[in-house]
């Protein structure tokens, strides 16, 4: 038996964070509302800043899908790009390539020089322009990035007009950005951990969505979850996941702030779960 039938839920609760239902609650809604108006006000540049596991890349790809209904001025052509794994042609031949929306114009490429990728990316942004098209740069993983890619990035934000570009960056990595990046910053953005009332107004969230009883979660384990967890959503979702795969084992009527101590004992004890990992949880593979 799937542990959402023993719960008598129709999905996965904590699978539901994504890009298409994301909790726009707290500090992600604060979030949203000033990369909305960086859209609306014509900023150029804007870093989004918070520890890993904390919702970065979510927020980012689900504002791909949201941003065009931000800017009232017209159309918004919006591009998310991770420069996770990324070298400098790479990111070159994705964002032109998303720019052009043509792949053929890429067929050369791969031998152009460095220089003439650039001005291929540029005449992109370019292109759009011309058709009196925002552009929302929704860039990734800043962290991973090098000190060309870094070049290239302060070369778009520094000019070319009608242009928004936002990076993320893991808090723990902004000291190895270089100062001329920092300096362009028009607005910083911050995605804290979750306290306690973000993190008990998402487990509700989660209970409409799935349709399940408020009462599966006690308020103790809830604060149990957000302790053991930092208040950080990826691990927010393991944890709970996996206490509700515990219960359905032990046949519980709810979860409780014991049953979490358990759960969180034995992942001590007997797993070493890393940030990557967590990162690609999928609560449905667990049955």
């Amino acid at each position: 038996m799937h542990y959402t039938q023993y719960w008598r839920i129709n999905q996965s609760p904590f699978a539901t964070n994504s890009q298409s239902k994301l909790f726009e609650g707290g500090s992600v809604e604060e979030a949203i509302a000033r990369i909305r108006f960086m859209v609306k006000n014509r900023s150029s540049f804007g870093l989004l800043i918070g520890p890993s596991l904390v919702g970065k890349t979510v927020l980012l790809r689900h504002l791909t899908s949201r941003i065009a209904t931000m800017n009232s001025d017209g159309p918004t052509k919006v591009v998310y790009l991770s420069l996770l794994g990324m070298d400098l042609d790479a990111m070159l031949a994705k964002l032109t390539e998303r720019l052009s929306g043509e792949e053929t114009k890429l067929q050369n490429f791969a031998i152009a020089s460095r220089e003439k990728r650039w001005v291929a990316l540029e005449d992109s942004i370019r292109g759009n322009i011309a058709q009196n098209s925002r552009i929302v740069l929704l860039i990734d993983d800043l962290q991973n990035g090098s000190n060309e890619i870094f070049s290239i990035l302060r070369r778009i934000s520094g000019n070319l007009t009608q242009l928004t570009c936002v990076l993320s960056v893991s808090e723990d990595r902004l000291h190895d950005l270089p100062r001329s990046l920092i300096d362009r910053c028009q607005l910083r953005i911050s995605l804290p951990p979750w306290d306690l009332g973000q993190t008990a107004d998402y487990f509700e969230f989660c209970m409409d969505l799935c349709k399940g009883r408020d009462s599966i979660f006690d308020a103790q384990s809830i604060t149990r979850i957000q302790e053991v967890s930092e208040g950080l959503p990826y691990r927010i979702n393991y944890m709970a996941d996996l206490c509700l795969v515990a219960g359905a084992l032990r046949r519980t009527d709810r979860v409780t702030a014991e049953l979490v101590d358990e759960v969180a004992n034995e992942l001590s004890l007997h797993s070493d779960v890393s940030d990557a990992e967590l990162a690609s949880f999928d609560p449905s593979d667990f049955h």
